[in-house]
């Protein structure tokens, strides 16, 4: 595809959003010029810097190339319909069309998310605390349980996570811990990871009730800290939704 035949396609998206894709391919060519260049790797904070600047213009410079692509599989869809004298064809052609119209209308919506400034602590790192809360037991294998969840969640992410401190009981939970999670945009996706959570009797505890002649049923809760920033200062915690 010309580069005559791609700009003219591009006319058939929103003008002030092309601006800005090519303002950003621009840029990510700057980049992947001093990415190149070994003199950079001295000073390690600013290439770290650089190369997550890069890497999130990466995708911006994927989608606009893929808007690019489509608008020009329009216009040749349009001009099919145009010379096809068959009605059939000219359906089918009107059809692809339409599809294709729908993968823009997507793909740009993308585009316009990845062009949103950044929070600048979404690639930072965090510490996470979880904390038992009322129901002995119960409660810390709940928090455990919790932490193994993130465990996989980082493992499934390529995240590298690190118990900081911990307070272990003799059942296998744990009445608190934190632990750092390192990784790509992980303060990003787990911002949000705050507030209390509920949870039912545990088969563990109901065993070990059964055996002591307890008879009454609970219910219990774990906390968990707002996931912050590692070396930055705590959130504060929403209130306590209530347990059914």
């Amino acid at each position: 595809m010309s580069g005559t035949v791609a700009q003219d396609a591009m006319d058939t998206v929103d003008p002030a959003l092309s601006a800005r894709l090519d303002e950003a391919a621009a840029r990510y060519g700057t980049l992947e010029g001093l990415a190149a260049d070994p003199a950079q790797a001295r000073d390690q904070r600013a290439y770290r810097e650089l190369m997550q600047e890069y890497t999130q213009l990466a995708a911006v410079v994927r989608e606009r190339d893929e808007i690019r692509s489509l608008a020009a599989q329009i216009e040749e869809a349009e001009e099919l319909a145009a010379a096809e004298e068959d009605e059939a064809m000219r359906e089918l052609a009107a059809e692809e069309g339409r599809g294709l119209r729908q993968r823009v209308a997507e793909s740009v919506e993308r585009a316009r998310e990845l062009l949103v400034p950044r929070d600048p602590n979404a690639s930072r790192n965090i510490i996470m605390e979880i904390r038992a809360g009322t129901g002995g037991d119960e409660a810390t294998l709940f928090t455990a349980d919790l932490y193994r969840m993130y465990g996989r969640y980082a493992d499934a992410r390529r995240w590298k996570v690190e118990i900081l401190s911990s307070s272990p009981t003799e059942i296998g939970g744990f009445r608190e811990l934190s632990f750092s999670v390192a990784g790509t945009d992980v303060f990003d996706h787990l911002r949000w990871e705050s507030g209390a959570s509920c949870c039912g009797s545990s088969r563990t505890c109901s065993r070990r009730r059964r055996r002591r002649r307890w008879r009454s049923a609970r219910r219990t809760s774990a906390w968990t800290s707002t996931a912050r920033p590692a070396r930055a200062g705590r959130a504060s915690t929403p209130p306590t939704p209530p347990c059914a």
